[in-house]
């Protein structure tokens, strides 16, 4: 059998690495474990980590193929409080099939998902 590990990255532009900073720190309320030149890594408090890689933009997929790629899923303590804080970062919920769980753009185009904590 195989288990889903806890680490994971995400690629997105240069001029994202603001905005990715007040997403992880501001609203999952991340520890920067590393700041590197084009990477910033953070620390989940079960031990995984998310990378997110600051990249030239001409290198990465379009918004569009970001739906086509892998998606994150974030479980968080308060659900409607995190989803309220994204918001109000111009983070709206897409529309999606799925209504199971709220899934949003994360700057520069990824996708993820929130899920309450349990």
């Amino acid at each position: 059998m195989t288990n889903l590990g806890k680490n994971a990255l995400v690629h997105v532009a240069h001029e994202w690495r603001e905005r990715w900073r007040d997403l992880c720190e501001g609203v999952f309320r991340l520890d920067r474990q590393a700041e590197l030149a084009d990477m910033d890594v953070y620390r989940f408090a079960d031990g995984g980590s998310l990378g997110v890689v600051y990249r030239d933009p001409a290198t990465l997929p379009t918004p569009e193929l970001y739906k086509s790629a892998v998606w994150l899923e974030f479980e968080v303590d308060d659900l409607e409080g995190t989803i309220g804080q994204l918001v109000a970062l111009g983070m709206p919920p897409l529309d999606h099939f799925e209504r199971s769980h709220r899934y949003f753009r994360g700057p520069g185009g990824p996708i993820f998902r929130l899920a309450q904590k349990t």
